[in-house]
């Protein structure tokens, strides 16, 4: 039974995201002919075209997440980061703008900071600019919710206190040091890898 709940939940999952595909294709179209004016899109066009023909790039991308967190940045920091530049936005920019997601919410624990900033980069992919738009805000949305379930399926939550074992609701806002103690207890980089793999993932068609 669960055997076939999960291939239900894998087909419906799928059909969602062929979905939200085509409506992103079409927008990318009307975009390049110039009919729908939004600069925000301009650059990214054809960058997350070229990824979603070559899924191979996005095992660069979440490598270069990895190599973000273990050089020092927070988790949200270092999956906003390797995508950053596909949006025409400097590392600094996204780092400043990720920083606060880090440790679950400011070490709040919560929503893990890594799965935090895929939704993040789900803002950048389908921008929701007019208020007036349902249709972009439907497809953010869908985004997210798929990129939730994906983390959750491989690491069974998508809480930072769950992933880390932790009892504590909050913690100080002091980060911890990193050390490699840090680095061989706590299962973050394979956290941010993971994420970031799901957000190329989405971005690829995959």
């Amino acid at each position: 039974i669960k055997s076939a709940k999960k291939r239900v939940l894998v087909s419906r999952r799928n059909a969602e995201r062929n979905s939200c595909k085509r409506r992103l294709y079409s927008r990318f179209n009307k975009l390049d002919s110039g009919c729908l004016s939004l600069p925000v899109m301009t650059m990214p066009v054809c960058r997350i075209k070229i990824l979603q023909e070559n899924f191979m790039n996005v095992e660069s991308v979440r490598e270069k997440a990895r190599e973000n967190f273990l050089s020092g940045y927070n988790c949200a920091q270092s999956v906003y980061m390797a995508y950053a530049d596909l949006f025409g936005m400097d590392a600094k920019q996204a780092a400043i703008i990720a920083a606060p997601f880090g440790g679950g919410m400011g070490r709040l624990r919560e929503v893990c900071g890594a799965c935090s900033a895929s939704f993040l980069v789900a803002g950048l992919a389908i921008p929701c600019d007019n208020p007036s738009d349902t249709n972009a805000k439907r497809d953010c949305y869908a985004m997210v919710q798929r990129l939730a379930e994906r983390f959750r399926e491989a690491n069974g939550s998508i809480i930072c206190r769950e992933l880390l074992g932790l009892c504590k609701k909050k913690e100080s806002p002091t980060p911890s040091p990193r050390t490699a103690a840090y680095y061989k207890k706590r299962p973050c980089a394979e956290l941010v890898y993971i994420s970031a793999l799901n957000i190329g993932k989405e971005l690829s068609g995959h």
